[in-house]
């Protein structure tokens, strides 16, 4: 004969999912995002394209560094995290900045996205997080 224990419910470990997300966001994505920007790299790790001489000699009458994307650090400043549902999160780039954001991505500077480091180092957090909480579960 077997005997079988029946129970009304499975009781899961608390998960903190949307903690883990916003750590995510703010500890690996924009990090990634602001280093890209200042290495002057797009999203699949390659360089930018360079900018247009004459936009670059604007830049430097107006007082700007020449590089992409890194004249005044605003850009770099300029990413935030916001609250996007019960499960969720977003990047975002302020209101102010993503005209000039929207412009570069059509001139194929890629810098803004998910990148494949980006998606690892998530992946790799996250899996880490659910070994724990599994373990303090047993436990």
């Amino acid at each position: 004969m077997i005997k079988a224990e029946v129970k009304g419910s499975i009781k899961f470990p608390p998960l903190a999912l949307k903690k883990d997300l916003q750590f995510v966001a703010e500890r690996i994505i924009v990090p990634i995002l602001q280093s890209n920007i200042e290495k002057q790299i797009a999203l699949d790790e390659r360089p930018l394209k360079p900018n247009d001489p004459k936009y670059t000699e604007r830049k430097i009458k107006k007082g700007l560094r020449p590089e992409i994307l890194i004249a005044t650090g605003k850009l770099r400043r300029d990413f935030f995290v916001a609250d996007a549902g019960p499960y969720a999160v977003k990047v975002r780039i302020h209101p102010e900045r993503s005209k000039i954001g929207v412009y570069l991505m059509d001139m194929g500077k890629n810098f803004f996205g998910v990148s494949t480091r980006m998606e690892e180092n998530a992946m790799t957090y996250m899996k880490k997080r659910i070994r724990e909480i599994l373990l303090n579960a047993r436990s």
